[in-house]
Parts: C-alpha cells; structure tokens; sequence
C-alpha cells in the first residue's frame, strides 16, 4: 500500500477534535523528514490553524438563487456592479400568488436600492438608475413601474441540464457583506461573492460536495467583468472581514506556493477535513493559518 494511503486509513471524523490531532500524529514523520529542527513548531502552526475554526455542525441558512444560465449567455454579460445589484434584486425578490411563478421586486426605486445598500448619498440614484437599465437591455430584468420582474427560468428548468443550474446566494453570507460593506463598492463585493458561489457544488445529501474553494481570481474573473487585482482585492475584503472561513496552505510542489481555501462558515468542517488528507496524502505540506 502506498504510504500516503495508509496514512489516510481508518481515519475518522466522528470526533474532529480527534481527527486533527491523529492527523498531526501520522504527519509528523513527513515533518522530520523535511527538518527535525523545525518540525515541532511546524506541526505546532498547522496544529492551531486546523483548530481555528468553530467545528460545530451547521446546517446552512436560508438563501435566494441565480440562474446560472444567465451568467453563462454571453449576449446577457453585464458589468460587474450589475452582477452585484442583481444579487440584490434576487435577494429581495418574492413569488405573488398573482404572478404566475415569476420572481417580482416590489415596489423597488433607486431610492429603494440606496436604502437597502445603507447609502445616503441621493446622487448615487443615477448610476444604480443606468446599472438597472444596463440589467434590462441584457433581458435579465423588466422594469414595470416601480416593480422589478426578473427574467428568470423556473427552478426546474434552471436544474435541467442545457441549462447548467442555480447559484445559491446565503441570506447570512449577503447581510454580512451589506453589514460590514460601506459605499458602492458594495456592490462589486457581492458580485465577486456570486463569482464564488458560481465555483461552488452542493450535491443532493449523500453524494459528493465541492463547497470549498481554492484561491484562484482568474475563476472569478470568468463571471464578473474585474480586473486579476481588482478580484483578488475583493476576494481579501471578504477573507480578512471573517464574511468567509478559511485557511492557508504551502503546496508540495517546487515552490512551495501558499494558497487560500475558503469557504461558507457552515462548511467549515467539510474544508478541515480536506485540510487532512490532503495533509495526509502530501499534497499540502502544511497548514499556515
């Protein structure tokens, strides 16, 4: 059996305080092997960053969705703050009885979209005026009066396959951003947090989930009209104001790279117990915070 094989065998995750300290254990051969010297303080470090988390079981929140169909039809791009202002729009979207299944913003000025990003600066009206505009000349949206219908499919028809399925927005995750977030550059934030979304999986129960995600603005990139930097900034903004759990890794490869993972606060177990095996299999040498 290959060694990083038996170093995964039998390791159990009923107890995860127990599975990351058995994890240290069966690492600290590899550890020594790289240098005795700093072993210790090495396997102390990944240690406390495996254990920074609150490992309680979660169960995800309420959340809203978007069709990823939307974000895949290159004749409905749109610019970045758009893609964050539909956030908001779907965040705030209800189903009347009378709308026949069509998802309806009631009620919804620019005023109205000021208020619910916390902004008090009335000369903002014109730009979330031209991104709402910009929204319905990419038939996302149709302005009726002061009702805002969004161009949605159904659900089951987001699901089916040609259409490549919904992004889930967190009801907690969206409130964190607009709590913490001050101005218009809101609005990039929560279109950079539906590009993270977009790259994330969450299987029916029981099969399996991609809900951690690795460091990479260029996906980002692929569903929100930034630049590199301007992604990663805002990727930051999200990690270093705790909207996101995470961890940072060094990589077994010839540079030894560092790379974030993050993920929602209610996966963090799912991302730990990545954080071990890949651990245990060498892929990451360490944990670093």
């Amino acid at each position: 059996m290959n060694d990083w094989l038996e170093r995964q065998k039998n390791l159990s995750f009923d107890d995860f305080d127990e599975a990351i300290k058995e994890t240290i254990r069966r690492i600290k051969p590899l550890e020594k092997r790289r240098d005795e010297e700093q072993a210790s303080e090495r396997l102390k470090a990944t240690y406390q960053a495996l254990k920074k988390h609150d490992l309680t079981k979660k169960e995800p929140d309420k959340w809203g969705w978007i069709p990823k169909s939307i974000i895949n039809d290159d004749e409905k791009r749109v610019s970045s703050q758009a893609y964050g202002l539909l956030v908001v729009l779907a965040m705030n979207a209800t189903t009347p009885p009378i709308a026949n299944g069509r998802k309806i913003v009631p009620r919804t000025t620019p005023t109205t979209i000021l208020r619910w990003l916390g902004l008090t600066n009335s000369n903002r009206r014109s730009l979330i005026a031209q991104l709402l505009s910009e929204l319905e000349d990419a038939d996302i949206i149709k302005q009726n009066n002061d009702d805002i219908e969004l161009l949605f499919p159904t659900m089951d028809e987001a699901k089916e396959e040609d259409n490549g399925g919904f992004v889930k927005i967190y009801v907690s995750t969206y409130q964190a951003i607009l709590d913490k977030s001050h101005g218009i550059a809101t609005l990039n934030r929560l279109a950079v947090y539906l590009g993270f979304r977009y790259n994330i999986f969450e299987a029916a129960k029981g099969a399996p989930n991609r809900v951690v995600w690795l460091e990479g603005g260029e996906r980002i990139l692929w569903v929100v009209d930034l630049s590199y930097n301007a992604a990663n900034n805002n990727l930051n903004w999200l990690r270093e104001n705790g909207i996101l759990s995470w961890n940072l890794i060094q990589n077994d490869n010839k540079y030894h790279n560092k790379k974030y993972l993050m993920t929602e606060h209610f996966h963090v177990r799912e991302m730990t117990k990545n954080l071990c095996y890949w651990l245990l299999r060498g892929s990451a040498v360490r944990v670093l915070a």
